[in-house]
């Protein structure tokens, strides 16, 4: 079988003490490292989460507000085309009018100046006649 001497204990000895310095000197004070930064790198990302889900909520609020920005532009679009319509139908119905009391000024005057050319030419008759006449005899 296996002999045990004393070497062996002294060899588990050392090991072990060496394990033991290695775990206190050094395994422990990276452990707390690690912990500290994994504990920093939660917080990040906690802070990121709620950073992100902030974001979102005014994402949606302005959106939302760009949306009522847009239907109110629309409904405002949409009164001053009815205005708009509404005083061109004002404006052509005004020039009509103004058009058919012009027309009916001019008709007027037409009227009246014919009727001072048909009483010239009522005076004329007896002049264009006797004319006629010295032109056929």
């Amino acid at each position: 079988m296996l002999e045990l001497d004393f070497s062996l204990i002294v060899i588990t000895l050392l090991v072990w003490s060496l394990m033991m310095i290695l775990i206190r000197v050094f395994f422990r004070p990276i452990g707390g490292v690690i912990e500290s930064r994994e504990s920093k790198i939660q917080l990040d990302q906690s802070r990121l989460d709620s950073l992100a889900q902030q974001i979102q909520q005014h994402t949606h609020s302005l959106e939302s507000d760009l949306r009522r920005g847009r239907q109110q532009a629309q409904a405002l679009k949409e009164q001053l085309i009815k205005k708009g319509e509404l005083v061109r139908e004002q404006t052509v119905a005004q020039a009509r009018q103004e058009a058919l009391t012009t027309l009916a000024k001019r008709m007027t005057q037409m009227e009246e100046e014919i009727g001072a050319v048909e009483r010239q030419l009522e005076k004329e008759i007896p002049t264009f006649s006797q004319r006629l006449k010295e032109i056929l005899l």
